[in-house]
């Protein structure tokens, strides 16, 4: 048997079991997964698709048409898909839906299925255009990134600040974009989408009147000993000694661990600090 004549007898085993199927459920709509059989449901799939993208003859465009067969019932689907992908962009600023994102029902695996599909060249242009007009990325980042931001940007918008509390991976993930943020390591893209929900690089902590009076005392502390030995690299602290060696260490601690005010470094910044013991 000629492969086309070869085709053409499996399109026609699958139309008759169409046939079947509709007089047994009384339509078309067959799963994607059907269980009994799902090249089956893939067949009708392909269809759908081979008829929007205008790679189904006539012939057979109007045989499933006769049988009543929709070949676009995804349409509005898809449309009210895009329009949840559009306003999870305004939301969020980017359009790496999470998997298990279900605002509206199933986005998030709709908006992987149509990365799939556009890797395999499977996506109509007109979709691909229309993606692209909503800003959307073919190529997402991190999904384990996008969805700890997702939480991000809700833990904003109920506490009105980004400082999570320490406890458990989501606050381990707050913490290392801090400290790859320090170390040049974060993407420009991803410092953008931080700073857009008024990420803090340096976490806040509680600022109490002894903290403060402590942190004075020890500035004045330490801009004695730069007067006294021209500099401020105070020796480390040995074993059990306490005073401004320690506090010292302390701060060198907090600085790199992103846990130092922005206004208190700039005052030891003016004292010539040294951050590094190497320098």
């Amino acid at each position: 048997m000629k492969p086309t004549v070869a085709r053409e007898a499996i399109w026609e085993d699958r139309f008759q079991q169409l046939v079947a199927f509709r007089h047994e459920h009384g339509h078309c709509r067959v799963p994607v997964h059907y269980e009994p059989d799902r090249g089956f449901g893939n067949w009708v799939s392909h269809q759908r698709q081979w008829a929007l993208r205008g790679k189904l003859s006539e012939r057979r465009r109007q045989r499933l048409l006769g049988l009543g067969v929709a070949l676009v019932p995804l349409v509005a689907h898809w449309d009210a898909m895009a329009a949840g992908l559009a306003a999870f962009q305004r939301r969020f600023g980017h359009s790496s839906v999470p998997r298990q994102w279900n605002e509206p029902r199933g986005l998030g695996r709709w908006v992987a299925r149509q990365r799939r599909l556009h890797l395999g060249g499977r996506l109509a242009a007109k979709r691909v255009r229309r993606l692209k007009e909503l800003g959307f990325d073919f190529a997402p980042g991190n999904p384990r990134w996008n969805a700890h931001f997702a939480r991000l940007v809700q833990f904003q918008k109920e506490h009105g600040h980004c400082n999570v509390p320490s406890g458990d991976a989501f606050a381990q993930w707050v913490y290392m974009q801090r400290k790859f943020h320090r170390q040049g390591r974060l993407s420009g893209r991803k410092v953008q989408r931080l700073e857009a929900i008024g990420f803090d690089w340096v976490k806040r902590g509680r600022v109490s009147e002894a903290n403060e009076a402590s942190w004075r005392r020890n500035v004045r502390a330490l801009a004695a000993f730069k007067k006294r030995h021209g500099h401020c690299r105070v020796p480390q602290a040995k074993k059990n000694r306490r005073g401004l060696q320690v506090w010292v260490a302390n701060v060198r601690a907090d600085y790199h661990k992103g846990e130092l005010r922005p206004d208190r470094i700039q005052t030891l910044n003016e004292l010539g600090f040294v951050w590094r013991i190497s320098e």
